[in-house]
Formats: structure tokens, sequence, C-alpha cells
């Protein structure tokens, strides 16, 4: 999949899923709005993210996982 692709599967979702909260009542147009609009400018930095730009995936090691170590590492020292 691209990066094109990935990130209009995404927002097609979440603007749907925005949709469905504002004609179900939880919030208003305008803020619905504002929510879309800063899902947008943000979109292609959550994208673009990788491990030496920032964390992409929390520590936890995955499901089942201890994660890392006081050394970073997985052997228990």
């Amino acid at each position: 999949m691209t990066i094109d692709t990935l990130n209009s599967k995404m927002t097609d979702a979440f603007n749907s899923r925005l949709q469905h909260h504002g004609t179900g009542g939880t919030m208003t147009q305008p803020q619905a709005a504002t929510i879309a609009a800063r899902f947008t400018a943000n979109l292609d930095t959550m994208l673009s993210r990788t491990a030496s730009n920032g964390p992409v995936a929390s520590s936890a090691g995955g499901a089942g996982g201890r994660g890392a170590d006081n050394d970073g590492d997985n052997d228990g020292r």
C-alpha cells in the first residue's frame, strides 16, 4: 500500500467516524470541523514517523512481551 493510499483510507475512516458523532449529537459541526482540520494537518507527520525521529510504538515488547530492560535490550540485565 502506498502512503497516499494509506492517507486516503485513514482520512475516509476518520471523517466517517466524525460524521457519525456529529449526526449523533455528541459534538457540534464547528467542533467536528476543528477536529477534522487538526487531523488533516497532522496526518502527514503521523505517517512519516520513524524510529529515528521519535517513538512509533510502545516499549511494551508486543503482545505478551516484557519490553526493554534498564539498558534498552531484553536480556534481563
